[in-house]
């Protein structure tokens, strides 16, 4: 994803799009519905096949797979962790500090600065601008302290940053514990059953 300054801080965008490197890592159609990301085999960038833009004028290509827009295999890069650029502070929003009726506020900060590996790409415009992977973004956001240092990253369960185990039990009254029981057994059966977990959002 682009990440973007405002208000002096980084932050998320868009998805990174073949449009954005002028249609030189992608066919001629549909490149503003065509994502890009790191090939591990060769750190290029590349368009895989099945993104949204192949589903109009590229017959048949509707499922993201693991292959360049040519049939040739890769291997997708989902983190940056081994092989970035520089760590930046990226801003989060927090909106746990203001509760309406009976919910449970917690006194932290309304922006959440936390660490985030990144790669800075030249752009068709001339621009220059730093890139993350979602997955890096996902988990700066729950606050996983994944060695990158920084504010607002839990190093135990037992700490209070959202959104941790110990936060978690502040706010619903679940014991940290439980949450942790369910969390790892839910993994478990992902692991198992190569990702068939859904969590189903929704009233009760």
């Amino acid at each position: 994803m682009k990440l973007v300054e405002r208000e002096g801080r980084l932050v998320a965008d868009r998805f990174v799009r073949a449009a954005d490197f002028g249609g030189k890592i992608a066919k001629t159609n549909n490149p503003d519905w065509k994502c890009v990301a790191y090939d591990e085999l060769t750190g290029k960038l590349v368009v895989p096949a099945g993104a949204a833009g192949h589903r109009w004028g590229d017959p048949g290509k509707w499922n993201l797979e693991e292959i360049d827009e040519g049939g040739k295999g890769v291997r997708l890069r989902v983190t940056l962790a081994e092989d970035h650029d520089s760590i930046e502070p990226v801003a989060f929003p927090y909106f746990g500090a203001d509760a309406p009726h009976d919910f449970v506020a917690t006194e932290h900060d309304d922006v959440l600065m936390r660490n985030v590996p990144v790669k800075e790409l030249k752009f068709a415009d001339g621009s220059k601008g730093y890139v993350a992977t979602v997955f890096d973004l996902f988990c700066a956001n729950y606050g996983v302290d994944r060695g990158f240092g920084g504010d607002n990253v839990a190093k135990s369960f037992d700490d209070d940053v959202p959104f941790s185990p110990a936060w978690a039990e502040k706010v619903t009254g679940v014991p940290r514990q439980a949450i942790i029981q369910v969390a790892r057994e839910f993994a478990s059966n992902a692991e198992i059953t190569k990702g068939r977990s859904m969590v189903i959002l929704g009233p009760a």
